[in-house]
Formats: C-alpha cells, structure tokens, sequence
C-alpha cells in the first residue's frame, strides 16, 4: 500500500513532532522541516500529497513558501496553512497565495484530521480504490472502511490487516468511487 506523504514546516519543535505523531497515527507518512527553506528544498526535491504550513517560520515564512512552491513546475501538493495567525487579511494573504485550507492554532486534533481528510477526498491526490465484499467496502488508499454503509473508523493497524485481503482477488470485486 502506498501510503500519502505529507511535509510538515514548523519551527516549533514540539508542535512539529506532534503533528507527525497525529499523521502517522492517522496513516500519512510524515517529512518535517523546521523552517521555510528547509521546506522548499524538500518540497522541490521530493512529491508531497500535503503540505502543512506555519507562516511564521525562520528564514522563509509559510506565505513566501507557499506562493514560490505554486511557480515551481512540479506536481503541486496540496497545502495546508497551520497558524497564530488568524486576522483576515492573514487568511486572504495565506489562500491568495496559494494555500488550499487555512486552519488557526490552537486546533483541535480531530479538526485537523477532517480537514486534512476533506481535502485529500477533494483532491485528485488521493486514489479512490475501493474493494467490496458483500456489505463490506474498503478504501486501499483512503484508510476507511464500511460495513453496510456505516464508517467503521478503524485504526491504522485494523485497517493494515484488511488490506492484504483484496490482493487474493478471490472474493473482491475492484471497485473506481
């Protein structure tokens, strides 16, 4: 299974290494730089599904970042501003520049995970391969799972066990949502 890479850019190293946590329990491979070239370098060398960016950051801020990354002809990741600030014009600066979800600090963790979840589910970064074993629907790559239609909300590992399963090709049906 491919799992989806997401880049943190902090300088908080403990707000940093708790995204990544959160990420990694979540099922994203997570990368972190701890100020804004760091990031670019990384960005520019590696294929992010995500990014998620602070704006004030040491050296180059979250903004600059974002607005260099959406001139660079690479295949454009998705990004996520995760700031203090939070004044309007701090959010119309953050999505004119480029950003594709804007979140103020402090968040709630299962906030964040929605919004990272939307904006995977919104974008063509995320695949959309779903086996199906009679009421049983799995998504390989979206780390969900129902049964009769009703979200399991299975842990990472839960979810680790199940997909084996439809590489048997015995009992599942390939299904493109």
């Amino acid at each position: 299974m491919e799992w989806l890479k997401v880049l943190v850019a902090e300088d908080d190293t403990i707000i940093r290494n708790s995204l990544c946590e959160l990420l990694a329990a979540w099922g994203y491979a997570c990368d972190k730089a701890e100020d804004g070239v760091a990031a670019l370098e990384l960005a520019l060398c590696l294929d992010y599904d995500l990014l998620i960016l602070d704006i004030n950051m040491p050296r180059l801020d979250g903004i600059e970042l974002c607005r260099r990354l959406r001139q660079q002809p690479i295949k454009q990741p998705l990004i996520l501003m995760l700031t203090a600030r939070g004044t309007n014009l701090d959010v119309v600066a953050g999505l004119n520049a480029g950003a594709d979800e804007y979140i103020v600090k402090p968040f709630a963790a299962d906030v964040l995970h929605a919004h990272v979840k939307a904006l995977l589910r919104r974008s063509s970064t995320a695949p959309h391969i779903k086996w199906q074993w009679g009421k049983l629907e799995l998504a390989v790559d979206g780390h969900q799972a129902t049964w009769n239609q009703v979200d399991l909300n299975l842990t990472v590992k839960e979810h680790l066990i199940l997909v084996p399963i439809q590489g048997s090709g015995r009992t599942a049906a390939r299904m493109h949502a």
